[in-house]
């Protein structure tokens, strides 16, 4: 079987992690997958191309000019027919939208979404629109995978039919690996105190302005992994709340394992989520849990043990979580040896792509 998954992506983040995992599994169970790497014109190898290339993967950089691009959506599949893909794979807003354009006797090839995330209507008014052509594009795609139980309430899987071409299954990952080695410059500024390491791209669903307010009565360092379009506001928020001297803004790192090590743990105040991957990565390495209740998140850490939950968008519960973790090393601890004994099951990226599998035959059935 041949599956190319369509992917335009920011960097390497959770889907991206996901999709290098599910890959490499399927080249291990005799699939042919290939992945479709979306960017505007004139744009170098991507983060996510690199990686790929790397663990040994076929890359299609495919560049077009933003927008809704019709035709780039039929260069797309017409190309797709032409190297013989059994399945579509898309990851992600533009793919969706993309191949939701087309009618399906043009597409003629099964395709399967993989809804990683909404932002609900969080981000710019262009954002907004994508997320609302987004929500209308899985309706027409032959199968729908959500990365979680809880996404399945989620308003675009009641619309007509989507529930019933609806599976769940759940993200997993290799187990990180490290190097060892941490950044001397991260080490230098985690070393001095307690430290938490937020991570993903800077954008309004991750809750990075909420984090910010809750740190101001906390005596924590936060180590900031990430890029996107919120920095410069981010570190003016930093300025106005006088806590810049304990915020260090380490810009998109491809090391974030090796940066687990310099700290105490991970917070995830995210208003919005799918199933991250960076929250496997970080029970993975066995770094404690400070999140949300959103999407899969609470499952994951409640059978794991990982952590604090608290709810979304609660700056004083944030706190109070923030502070817990800082000030005990015990309850750290704890939940270290809570993660040591049972996160063996996130990782299990066989049962994934196995499941993955059993999606693509009733997409072509």
């Amino acid at each position: 079987m041949k599956v190319l998954h369509i992917i335009d992506s920011g960097g390497l983040y959770g889907a991206e992690k996901m999709l290098i995992a599910l890959t490499t599994g399927q080249v291990l169970a005799d699939v042919q997958p290939c992945v479709c790497s979306i960017g505007l014109p004139g744009e170098t190898e991507k983060p996510l191309e690199r990686a790929l290339r790397a663990a040994g993967i076929d890359v299609w950089p495919l560049r077009m000019r933003k927008g809704l691009n019709l035709v780039g959506g039929l260069a797309l599949v017409r190309e797709a027919r032409n190297r013989g893909f059994d399945v579509l794979h898309t990851h992600g807003y533009k793919g969706n939208i993309l191949l939701a354009l087309l009618p399906r006797f043009l597409r003629g090839i099964p395709w399967v979404v993989t809804t990683h995330g909404w932002s609900h209507g969080a981000g710019s008014t262009r954002s907004r629109l994508y997320q609302w052509l987004d929500e209308r594009a899985i309706c027409v795609a032959d199968r729908v995978v959500a990365v979680s139980e809880s996404m399945l309430s989620l308003r675009p899987f009641a619309r007509r039919g989507v529930m019933d071409r609806s599976t769940v299954i759940t993200n997993a990952v290799s187990r990180p690996g490290t190097t060892g080695v941490v950044d001397k410059r991260i080490a230098s500024f985690c070393e001095p105190s307690v430290t938490a390491a937020i991570v993903g791209r800077l954008d309004p669903v991750k809750g990075h302005s909420q984090l910010l307010q809750a740190m101001v009565g906390v005596r924590l360092r936060l180590l900031v992994l990430g890029d996107g379009p919120l920095m410069e506001a981010l570190q003016e928020q930093c300025r106005m709340l006088n806590i810049e001297d304990r915020v260090m803004f380490a810009g998109f790192r491809d090391d974030v394992a090796d940066c687990f090590a310099a700290v105490q743990f991970l917070v995830m105040p995210s208003l919005s989520e799918g199933l991250p991957i960076t929250l496997l990565e970080a029970i993975g390495v066995g770094l404690p849990i400070v999140a949300t209740r959103v999407g899969g998140v609470p499952t994951v850490v409640e059978n794991t043990h990982a952590g604090l939950l608290v709810p979304r968008g609660d700056v004083e519960a944030l706190a109070a979580a923030l502070a817990r973790m800082t000030d005990d090393e015990g309850l750290r601890s704890k939940h270290r040896d809570a993660m040591a004994m049972n996160s063996a099951a996130l990782f299990d990226t066989e049962l994934m792509v196995r499941s993955y599998l059993g999606v693509y035959s009733r997409a072509a059935a």
